[in-house]
């Protein structure tokens, strides 16, 4: 095997490692979360959402503006490991806000008399997907 497809091999493993920590992370927080609370799915799903953003213009934002205040290769290497955190933390959050989203639709879908409440939690978490990639899109505009 080549060098380079050695290191692309790694590299897609530790993305599928990162993906599976992210996933079974906020997975298995979820039920802790919503047990007993459903009442208030509507609005950690909303809490979430709001963090999904700020977090992704906040990695955005320390992206375009860390090489003027760490110049030092130390503060360099601080300033890189920020910015692996800071995405771990945008996958997290969406991940979570995503989970939540998907509790609520099925849990809808599941207690609904008709198919319309299923259609109805579905169109809600596809409506905050849509205002998450607006506002990140046209923040990059």
């Amino acid at each position: 095997m080549a060098t380079s497809d050695a290191d692309e091999r790694v590299r897609g493993l530790v993305k599928s490692f990162e993906n599976a920590l992210v996933y079974t992370t906020v997975l298995r927080n979820i039920d802790n979360l919503v047990q007993n609370k459903n009442d208030s799915i509507l609005i950690m799903i909303l809490a979430s959402a709001i963090a999904s953003v700020m977090v992704v213009l906040l990695e955005q934002h320390f992206k375009r503006t860390r090489l003027r205040y760490f110049q030092s290769p130390l503060f360099r290497n601080v300033s890189d490991l920020l910015v692996f955190l800071i995405e771990k933390m945008s996958d997290i959050v969406v991940q979570l806000t995503s989970s939540l989203s998907a509790t609520l639709a099925i849990s809808v879908f599941s207690s609904a008399k008709d198919v319309a409440w299923g259609l109805t939690g579905a169109l809600v978490s596809l409506s905050l997907l849509w205002m998450i990639e607006q506002v990140i899109t046209k923040k990059h505009a």
